[in-house]
């Protein structure tokens, strides 16, 4: 036999016994490492690589879970892992309580979940919270065990009005109607921000004066800010007698909530009258009663 011959045949022999142990390896169960058993999807989708994203304008959290001894637990471990990377968005450090709502239209299933964040001082709920899609993985490592993935998506809108909540700004936003407008001044409503910071409302330094009819949610929303405070005040000469000027008021204070417009505060004062020697001072004085009547209703009433 000449050497090419001899080579070759000392190669075919150790392949073969090295199929041989192969073999008796996968007999005996000798294999090493886990075994992927089954998949939702034929291959690991490309969202399950990363944390979200942003697109047509919602925000995008994947949670993950792994090692979980049963389908529904790994997909409310992960369901859990994204409400917490939705909270990390906000940039805050909170407790979160979560709830399901299951929708079914000509029958699929959709899901969405409403968060409740508790901070030191309020509540926020974040609502419009969407399972978007789910994947899961089946292992023995020997014992069966479930990798599991899921994506939420927030709007855009959405986390913007939690954070303005959580930040709790209010904005002062005021209408006067009075004869002269000179009378109109800003520093008349100095007594209910006074009793409004008191009461832990956060006001910030600008004061607007809102138009007749103003969306005054879209106005709150301009300045970043989660509730408007709108005092409405009005004022106008009434009668003159013997040398006596008599002036009548009116006014009204809300709290909006920017969020969903709704009004968590509403107090009135007026109509009020009194009498003084000058025209002008008499309307003067009723915008002053509108507003010392309303600090006072507020600072027995609440706070944020």
């Amino acid at each position: 036999m000449n050497e090419s011959n001899r080579i070759a045949a000392s190669l075919l022999c150790r392949a073969s016994a090295l199929l041989v142990c192969l073999v008796l390896l996968g007999i005996l169960g000798c294999s090493s490492g886990p075994i992927l058993v089954r998949a939702t999807e034929p291959t690991p989708p490309k969202w399950t690589e990363g944390s979200g994203g942003s697109s047509a304008g919602k925000r995008f959290f994947v949670g993950r879970s792994a090692g979980t001894s049963s389908s529904d637990d790994g997909f409310e471990m992960a369901s859990n892992d994204a409400l917490r990377a939705v909270v990390r968005e906000l940039g805050i450090t909170i407790q979160e309580e979560s709830s399901d709502i299951q929708r079914e239209r000509d029958g699929e299933y959709s899901y969405s979940v409403q968060i409740r964040l508790t901070t030191k001082s309020r509540p926020v709920r974040l609502a419009r919270v969407e399972r978007v899609k789910l994947y899961q993985e089946t292992w023995e490592r020997p014992a069966t065990e479930y990798d599991s993935w899921m994506l939420l998506s927030v709007p855009e809108s959405e986390l913007a009005r939690a954070r303005r909540q959580l930040e709790g700004k209010v904005l002062m936003a005021w209408e006067c109607r009075a004869v002269p407008d000179s009378l109109c001044r800003q520093a008349l409503l100095e007594p209910i921000a006074a009793v409004a910071t008191a009461g832990g409302y956060a006001l910030l330094p600008e004061y607007v004066q809102a138009p007749p009819q103003a969306d005054l949610v879209a106005l709150g929303i301009t300045q970043d800010a989660a509730y408007v405070l709108h005092i409405s005040m009005e004022a106008e000469f009434a009668q003159e007698s013997h040398g006596e000027f008599y002036a009548t008021g009116h006014g009204q204070l809300r709290l909006i909530d920017t969020g969903d417009g709704k009004v968590l505060l509403s107090l009135e004062s007026g109509p009020l009258k009194g009498g003084q020697f000058c025209r002008s001072k008499a309307i003067e004085v009723a915008l002053e009663g509108i507003i010392r009547v309303l600090a006072e209703q507020l600072g027995t009433g609440s706070g944020l």
